[in-house]
Order: structure tokens, then sequence, then C-alpha cells
């Protein structure tokens, strides 16, 4: 009786993993279509985060990028439940006391960072308590690079503790990594049409 509650178990838990895989894949496939058809860098931002929420049936996916008169980052998309917690980032590159959380410790270091139970990572006190009152409980953030150097990160939160594991990770690093060449790309083309036009 224990083996087969044992294998029941087992089952499900392997169900359970390639429905979430399978969702992470639709979400990779859609945004990589939508980077063929979007040239245009906050439409195409808008809907990075819009596709994660609607096919990767995250609780919600924010996008920030590194503003370099203020070295702070800037929200410049956002999708799923939102509510005020975005009105209360405030990610300051020049303060080196909170170094440790996951958002600087991102850009600081072009790795992903994953908090898997944002009620217990000490790393997520300055949003914890705003986090859990959301139903974030899971949260990986991604860096986003143009031309060598960190410009943004994207960040992707669950309602489920311990949600990102290495084949997601692996997934979603992936899918941070498109969206960085896109945004490459956007920047090359923009250069090439500010050298045209001082010709």
């Amino acid at each position: 009786y224990r083996g087969i509650i044992r294998d029941i178990t087992k089952q499900k838990q392997t169900e359970k993993k390639l429905l979430k895989l399978t969702r992470i894949y639709s979400t990779l496939s859609h945004i990589n279509q939508t980077i063929i058809r979007v040239h245009e860098t906050r439409e195409l931002l808008n809907e990075v985060c819009r596709i994660t929420v609607e096919y990767g049936k995250f609780r919600m996916a924010w996008i920030g990028m590194v503003n370099l008169q203020t070295n702070k980052v800037d929200v410049v998309a956002s999708s799923g439940v939102v509510v005020d917690y975005l009105k209360k980032i405030n990610i300051d590159l020049n303060d080196e006391h909170l170094n440790n959380d996951p958002i600087r410790t991102t850009i600081k270091t072009n790795k992903y960072r994953i908090s898997n139970n944002i009620r217990q990572d000490d790393c997520m006190i300055p949003w914890r308590d705003d986090a859990i009152k959301y139903d974030y409980r899971s949260m990986a953030s991604f860096p986003l690079k143009t031309f060598n150097r960190v410009v943004g990160i994207f960040l992707i939160y669950s309602n489920e503790t311990d949600f990102f594991y290495e084949d997601d990770i692996t997934l979603l690093d992936e899918m941070a990594i498109d969206i960085s060449f896109a945004l490459e790309s956007m920047g090359n083309e923009i250069e090439r049409k500010q050298a045209e036009l001082e010709r």
C-alpha cells in the first residue's frame, strides 16, 4: 500500500513538473515570436511581461532598466497582480547597505538570483510584507545585457513556494538572453539610423 502511495505521489510530481515546463516553453515560444514581430523597445518589454503572465501563469512579471543618470532602476514594464507593489520599489544602485538583495546582486554580478521562499528569505526583507500580501511566494531575477553591459533586469513572481528549479531556470535564463539580444539589435538599428542622419 505504501509503495502504491509513493508511486502515485511521484507520478503527480512528474506531471506537475511537466506541466510547469510546458507553460515555460510556451512562454519562451511566444516571446520569440514577439521579438521577430515587434521593433519598438517599450512595446516589446510590455509584451514580454504580458506573455510571461498569460502563458507562463505567473503571478507577476516586471522589467526594470538601469538609469545611468540617477544610477537607479526604473520600472518600465509590468503585468499581472501588481497593485501598488512596484510603486514602492526603489532600487538605488549607490546604496551599499542593500547590496545583498536579489535585484542589485543580479545587476552587479550579471547572474540570475532565485528566491524560492520569499517569506523566509532575508534578502527579500525590504519587500517581504507586500510580497506576502500579494501572494508572491517565489521570485526569479535575470539580467538583461546589451553590448556586454547589464542594462536591466527581468523579474518573475510565482504564487508557489519552491517553484524555480534547474530546468525552469535554464529556460527562463534563455528567455532573458533572447530579450537581451533583441534589445541589442534595436540599439544597433537606432545607432545605424542616427549615423545616416548625421551624414
